[in-house]
């Protein structure tokens, strides 16, 4: 026996089998479009979130000067071309910048303004509680691990091109770094466990 037979026996009668809604499949697509450009409108092309739309322009176009210097180096010494990406850097960002400023004049503008700078100082307070640690031996800890880490990456930087990379220095780097920071969380409780 099937599955497929054994789930036909099994059937409820058409009057009992879910049906779909009458509704959502008659919505009119004119309705939808509209209510899409709505939304996108609200969210994306709000001034206060220009800002964020900006950026994206401005890293596209950092990200499209620097491939098309990485591609073709001949313009790196080109003063024509270095001096007319200069210019539209500076005017961009001059236009950007004024653009900005007007906006932040106005009542909507101070509103954006003064959420961004309490969600900034929440932020700031999360990553002092979460990565500073005042009460676990301060930023100590914090900037050991920053220097371990910039370490690591500066040896790791320097040393790519060597054909001493193989499985043992990784494990050997990842047991040590492990290491250090499993006696970091030690401490830690051992400072927090006294208290």
């Amino acid at each position: 026996m099937s599955y497929a037979s054994v789930a036909a026996q099994n059937v409820p009668p058409i009057s009992e089998q879910p049906q779909p809604d009458p509704a959502l499949l008659n919505t009119p697509r004119q309705a939808e479009g509209l209510s899409i450009w709505e939304i996108a409108n609200h969210y994306l092309l709000r001034p206060g979130v220009a800002g964020g739309i900006l950026g994206l322009v401005n890293v596209g176009l950092l990200a499209g000067a620097g491939r098309m210097l990485y591609l073709q180096p001949d313009l790196r010494r080109n003063a024509k071309f270095m001096t007319s990406a200069a210019i539209a850097v500076t005017s961009i960002l001059s236009i950007e910048g004024y653009a900005a400023e007007q906006y932040r004049r106005t009542p909507r503008g101070r509103e954006e303004e003064r959420r961004a700078r309490k969600e900034g100082s929440l932020i700031y307070s999360q990553l002092r509680q979460h990565i500073l640690r005042p009460g676990v031996l301060g930023g100590l800890v914090g900037i050991v691990n920053t220097a371990v880490l910039g370490t690591v990456g500066y040896f790791s930087y320097v040393n790519w091109a060597q054909p001493r990379w193989d499985r043992r220095v990784v494990s050997a780097v990842t047991a040590g770094l492990l290491t250090l920071w499993g006696g970091e969380a030690i401490i830690a409780e051992r400072a927090l466990g006294g208290r």
